[in-house]
């Protein structure tokens, strides 16, 4: 995790924000939080990535959180962190930005 960090430090001073990159970050903090148990620790690595506008949620990101949702075993009892942070994940990637182009209405010929 401390990379991650690093990596975030260094990505803060740049005069153009990578989103997506930064993105990816998180991610991999949090996949990080969630294999030491720590499903607070993964809910707020996320934060700034679910708070994202369904602009920026590009399939990159949307794809890696599908499979960060997937891989999180079932929570113990009483766990309500890691069932909230799946839930999060899971409306964040339905108000993405592929699902939105996706179920746009076409402009074909007829």
């Amino acid at each position: 995790m401390r990379s991650a960090n690093s990596a975030l430090t260094l990505l803060h001073v740049q005069p153009v924000r990578a989103y997506g990159t930064e993105a990816q970050i998180h991610i991999s903090q949090a996949s990080a939080h969630l294999a030491t148990g720590e499903a607070d620790g993964a809910f707020e690595a996320l934060a700034p990535v679910l708070a994202l506008p369904p602009d920026h949620r590009l399939t990159p990101v949307t794809r890696r959180l599908g499979e960060l949702c997937s891989g999180i075993g079932r929570p113990p009892a009483g766990s309500t962190a890691v069932v909230g942070l799946r839930q999060a994940i899971e409306e964040f990637c339905l108000d993405s930005a592929p699902r939105h182009v996706a179920l746009s209405p076409g402009q074909g010929s007829a």
